[in-house]
């Protein structure tokens, strides 16, 4: 006996769980009291998916074995939202005549919630923007840069360059580490070294506009700079 062909039925409405102190609202309004969701014409559904993948509100599900799609939380979809209508290939999806969302404005006086409703949104906006303005100049903050040198220094009175460099500014250089091959290797036989060290605000500002100053006297030294972070 060959099964029934699958039909998808207006839903009707459901009353969310928990009662209504946590039942959906849209703009105030139980979200169950606005008859709109979709509904599908299961004869015409061709069972491509487009709407569940689609729809980013869960509002369908895909039952196995190339079944129409099923309209399984109708009060999830966004009031006035008919996109996977648009998009569906079949025309399988239908709405409700969108005059129903335009009297539950009217019927509900939604604009002046909404008024309320965009004075609050603008204010967080302004909040978020304010807070991701301050984040960024924080970050360009740099209290300190750690700088690894690579090279000769056998010769060179790097250290007393650097030293020179801070003396007189409100920075100094800390953990400096020189990695050396060998003592006669380093200082004969000019064998290239490691050095890593940090450049430190005394006064936590940025040490930013000192930076190219630390450039000048590696390159000055014939030295490689081979890595720069802030820390």
């Amino acid at each position: 006996m060959e099964s029934p062909t699958p039909t998808t039925a207006e839903p009707q409405p459901v009353k969310p769980a928990g009662g209504c102190g946590n039942q959906p609202t849209w703009h105030g309004i139980p979200r169950n009291e606005i008859p709109w969701f979709p509904t599908v014409d299961a004869a015409t559904c061709i069972h491509c998916g487009l709407c569940y993948v689609t729809c980013g509100r869960g509002v369908y599900e895909m039952p196995e074995g190339n079944l129409a799609a099923v309209v399984a939380e109708p009060f999830k979809c966004m009031v006035g939202c008919s996109t996977c209508g648009t998009i569906c290939p079949a025309g399988a999806i239908s709405f409700p005549d969108p005059a129903i969302v335009q009297k539950t404005e009217r019927e509900h006086k939604i604009l002046k919630v909404v008024r309320d409703e965009l004075r609050v949104k603008k204010t967080k906006v302004e909040m978020e923007r304010a807070r991701a303005k301050a984040a960024k100049e924080v970050s360009a903050i740099s209290p300190q840069v750690e700088f690894e040198v690579a090279g000769d220094f056998g010769n060179k009175l790097f250290m007393m360059h650097l030293y020179e460099f801070v003396k007189d500014k409100d920075c100094d250089i800390t953990q400096f580490v020189m990695e050396n091959p060998t003592l006669k290797g380093t200082i004969g036989g000019k064998a290239p070294s490691y050095c890593r060290f940090r450049l430190v605000s005394e006064t936590y500002d940025s040490v930013s506009d000192h930076v190219q100053g630390i450039h000048h006297i590696v390159e000055s030294s014939g030295l490689i700079l081979i890595n720069e972070r802030k820390v």
